[in-house]
């Protein structure tokens, strides 16, 4: 099945229980309100970016990028970039999860998928949204408002949807998991003896200094600082949250 095909009636089926989370077996995860996943994740990505939208059109406007790169032609190639980067890495996962006879849409795990790129990092769906079709959403946008609604998706990612995936996972297969645990980062790649967390925190140190130096040009130009800052603070979020 194509991806976006698969995607969409992945949507139909999810707003058709978004009030109230149907009964699943014992090797599924329910969403749906009331159920173990509360709310569809593209959905609330959908939902969350048009909220940014509209937040621009109704608010003050408060930019993020550079005037030098407020240009049409970047901010379209970074969104291109960015969906495209996600929408690789979903169908690479399709792959994986067929070939454990499964599918990517919260369907019944009959065993443990560690295959493919999945063999690289344990959430390549949702790594993708984050570091790749988030940042580009934000800079097509050109938004403060859309970095807000954004940060609330990831934390969503974070702290709610994916605990629940893997609190799940341990309790179907508890010694394959905890070994899955151990070998496979959970949002970055392990790039040989260095660590997601390590290059997470080498950006943020360079931002940092990058930010300190170049402070005085960015308040002498109005330009830029807030741009910076939230990098900055972006990538000092990131780091502490383990990635690992």
């Amino acid at each position: 099945m194509d991806t976006l095909q698969m995607v969409h009636e992945a949507t139909k089926l999810r707003l058709r229980s978004a009030l109230k989370a149907p009964e699943v077996g014992s090797s599924q995860l329910s969403v749906g309100l009331g159920g173990d996943i509360p709310v569809f994740p593209p959905i609330a990505l959908l939902a969350l970016t048009c909220l940014g939208i509209f937040l621009k059109m109704i608010m003050p406007t408060v930019r993020v990028l550079p005037v030098r790169l407020n240009t049409f032609s970047f901010r379209s190639s970074a969104f291109v970039v960015g969906l495209g980067v996600m929408v690789g890495c979903v169908k690479l996962t399709e792959e994986a999860f067929r070939a454990n006879s499964t599918e990517v849409n919260f369907a019944p795990v009959p065993s443990l998928c560690t295959s493919g790129i999945l063999g690289i990092i344990r959430n390549p769906v949702y790594s993708s949204a984050m570091f790749s079709l988030s940042p580009g959403v934000i800079i097509a946008s050109n938004s403060l408002y859309m970095v807000f609604t954004h940060v609330i998706m990831a934390s969503y990612i974070i702290f709610h949807v994916v605990p629940t995936e893997e609190a799940f996972l341990n309790k179907l297969f508890p010694t394959d998991f905890t070994n899955y645990l151990v070998s496979t980062p959970k949002f970055l790649p392990q790039l040989g003896p260095v660590s997601g967390t390590h290059v997470v925190l080498g950006l943020l140190a360079i931002h940092f200094f990058e930010f300190l130096w170049k402070f005085p040009i960015f308040v002498k130009r109005k330009e830029g600082l807030a741009f910076h800052f939230l990098m900055t603070m972006a990538w000092g979020y990131h780091h502490w949250l383990q990635l690992d």
